[in-house]
């Protein structure tokens, strides 16, 4: 294999490079099962096959009737610890907010004062895209909570030979991972 010194500038300039975390909101830093669980004032039951609406038993409907609100977004709660989490992270790697808007059209602007009151050194740091597989480059890492996510990720890494970056998954109720956000950040931050 031959590799032209453009080739080799290139990789010498992508490991040199700071990295992005992208973290995702809902599930990682806030607790948006928790939080939906209380306002509809129901235990969910959880079924890695199922959408999030069947866990309630309800229709799709009328299960984001209940987070129609700016309110709801902008008041969920934090994880325990986050915000220590993410200010470690911040020192090492730039720091992203990252994460799929839903069909409410508070979503959005509700997750976006979310960063503004809990995290207000990073308020402009945030990308709303349900299609996260677009920002992977050399230099990403992402951390979500959802396997179909990270898969999608993990095949943008392989069809772009994206080999420096990496996709963790975020130990939650409805996925298989082992690792804790804290855990994670402990790892990246050695």
């Amino acid at each position: 294999m031959h590799i032209s010194n453009t080739d080799k500038t290139r990789s010498i300039e992508d490991s040199m490079a700071i990295q992005i975390i992208y973290l995702d909101m809902d599930g990682v830093l806030f607790d948006f099962v928790g939080s939906v669980t209380k306002k509809i004032e129901q235990l969910p039951e959880i079924d890695l096959k199922k959408p999030i609406h069947k866990w309630f038993g309800m229709s799709a409907t009328k299960f984001w009737k209940y987070t129609d609100t700016m309110e709801f977004w902008t008041n969920m709660g934090l994880y325990p610890g986050v915000k220590t989490l993410v200010e470690r992270l911040n020192i090492k790697y730039k720091v992203y907010f990252c994460s799929t808007p839903t069909l409410c059209p508070y979503s959005v602007s509700g997750k976006l004062f979310a960063i503004q009151k809990h995290f207000p050194g990073l308020h402009r740091n945030f990308v709303f895209t349900p299609a996260k597989e677009l920002l992977v480059d050399n230099n990403t890492i992402f951390i979500d909570d959802r396997f179909q996510v990270t898969e999608k990720i993990d095949l943008m890494i392989k069809k772009n030979n994206c080999y420096n970056a990496k996709t963790f998954l975020v130990k939650r109720a409805w996925n298989r991972s082992q690792n804790t956000f804290e855990d994670i950040v402990n790892m990246l931050t050695r």
